[in-house]
């Protein structure tokens, strides 16, 4: 994953993560000739979806309060058995608005010993659906842990919590291609945003397609 910060145009913060049945309400087109490895996530629910790369991305099996679990293997990507991960991203519901869900987990965070290395502040999406977004930093047994969190609205009228952890920097322009492609709509079939599918290859002045 490349750096960098402050180059995705359509993205209001600082940054810090898509037709074969891949897992129920999952849809993966991760072996399209069109798009290799874009894939698109959609809940059973199908109040939003979002696209992204498969690999480095993958599904993991979810425990049953999440929405989904995905990761980056930092061994072998291509290995379904390996447990170690670089990147990990866990969505959920969460309660209030997005903004009061948002503050709702900076108290948490604060109490848990991060450090934040942004203030809760707005990003948007390529749709233009405006959601809030907070970078901190915590100490752990294996070295420095980076935090990203990320809220977004769906359709349902829900917040959709995306909390990412990583053992490096969020601020790669794959994971503002992850969540600048969220939509509070189910997914149309759509081409996958430029920007997600050539890995951020695509000029930093490109609009939304």
């Amino acid at each position: 994953m490349r750096s960098s910060r402050y180059r995705f145009p359509t993205f209001a913060c600082p940054t810090c993560l898509l037709g074969v049945v891949l897992l129920a309400g999952c849809d993966l087109d991760g072996n399209s000739l069109r798009y290799p490895g874009a894939s698109v996530f959609e809940p059973p629910a199908r109040d939003f979806h979002f696209h992204y790369l498969s690999p480095p991305w993958r599904i993991r099996p979810k425990p049953a309060d999440l929405i989904a679990h995905l990761s980056v293997d930092v061994l072998d990507q291509f290995n379904p058995t390996s447990n170690a991960f670089s990147h990990e991203l866990r969505l959920s519901y969460a309660t209030g608005t997005s903004r009061e869900a948002i503050d709702a987990v900076r108290l948490v965070l604060a109490k848990a010993g991060h450090s934040f290395r942004s203030e809760v502040a707005p990003v948007r999406a390529l749709t233009g659906e405006v959601g809030w977004d907070l970078l901190s930093t915590v100490q752990t047994s294996a070295g420095l842990g980076y935090h990203r969190e990320t809220f977004f609205t769906a359709s349902s009228g829900k917040p959709v919590r995306f909390s990412l952890t990583s053992a490096y920097p969020l601020d790669e322009q794959d994971v503002d291609d992850l969540l600048g492609s969220f939509s509070a709509a189910p997914d149309d079939g759509s081409v996958t945003p430029p920007r997600v599918r050539d890995r951020g290859v695509a000029s930093a002045d490109a609009g939304a397609p």
